[in-house]
């Protein structure tokens, strides 16, 4: 779907229990939908095995995109969700919502070899004007994503699950990154460029490369999460960038219940169990 791309106001899409799968494009766009200046909401839905040239699932530009009980998996493309700003929209807003969400088994692009992808979902925002550009993430899963890029000039691979740029800010509260890998080791789970990160009541663990790669002029903290390597799994490295490790942070094993009903789930003995904060962002609120 592709709508309201010249209009000052913005449309809304609405869409409850529902599951979309199959989609495909082959010209630079998206696998799902391709929607601008827009309101998206969706509730209760899955959208699987989906192919796009560009972006596997969702391609939206300015608005806002909240996703409540969703379902991302058996995606390929560039990127599995691409949420950014039109730079031809004097007024441009980015705000994102994820809340319960999955997103998994997001691969590279087939057949491509300078810019496969896969792995992990954009958000950007307007490296000129300033604007709402937020995002936030609550009781969420990105587990078995995984990205083939690879820059010959820097010599670092690519992003398994998230990339934040262009002052954006986003907060993570009782997340789970798991089983995410990297063709080129050299690559990151979350790269940031000129934004800002939060970071509560996570976990990330067994995957492949730096925990983050940090360029720009960033902001990073982190609190009450569990990461193994800590802060020493960071590029370049935690003393050259702003990064925050503040109370309550962990590095030891998890002790994820990987025989059960659900792989993430804590075992008796994690670590993980009472460990977490209540003192979160505003507008942050637990399910």
């Amino acid at each position: 779907k592709e709508s309201s791309r010249d209009q000052n106001e913005f449309a809304k899409l609405v869409m409850k229990n529902i599951t979309m799968k199959n989609g495909f494009d082959d010209s630079n766009g998206a696998g799902c939908m391709l929607i601008y200046q827009s309101d998206i909401n969706l509730e209760n839905v899955i959208i699987e095995d989906c192919n796009g040239s560009f972006v596997g699932t969702i391609f939206s530009y300015n608005g806002y995109c909240n996703l409540k009980n969703v379902i991302i998996r058996n995606t390929t493309g560039c990127y599995p969700l691409c949420l950014a700003i039109d730079y031809n929209c004097p007024n441009p807003v980015r705000n994102v919502s994820m809340v319960n969400t999955k997103i998994q088994h997001s691969y590279p692009k087939i057949n491509e070899q300078d810019f496969p992808g896969g792995g992990g979902l954009l958000i950007s925002g307007h490296v000129n004007i300033q604007g709402d550009y937020y995002g936030k993430f609550i009781n969420c899963e990105f587990s078995h994503n995984h990205n083939a890029d690879y820059d010959p000039q820097t010599g670092l691979g690519g992003t398994s699950v998230m990339l934040l740029k262009k002052n954006v800010v986003v907060d993570i509260a009782n997340c789970t990154f798991g089983d995410n890998t990297l063709s080129y080791n050299t690559g990151s789970l979350i790269r940031i460029s000129d934004s800002k990160l939060k970071i509560f009541n996570s976990i990330i663990w067994d995957n492949s490369g730096y925990s983050f790669i940090i360029w720009g002029n960033p902001a990073v903290s982190i609190s009450h999460s569990l990461l193994e390597g800590g802060n020493a799994n960071v590029y370049p490295d935690s003393q050259s960038v702003n990064l925050n490790w503040l109370e309550g942070n962990l590095t030891s094993n998890p002790q994820w219940d990987s025989n059960g009903e659900n792989p993430y789930g804590l075992t008796n003995n994690s670590p993980c169990i009472d460990a977490g904060t209540l003192d979160l962002p505003e507008g942050i609120e637990l399910p």
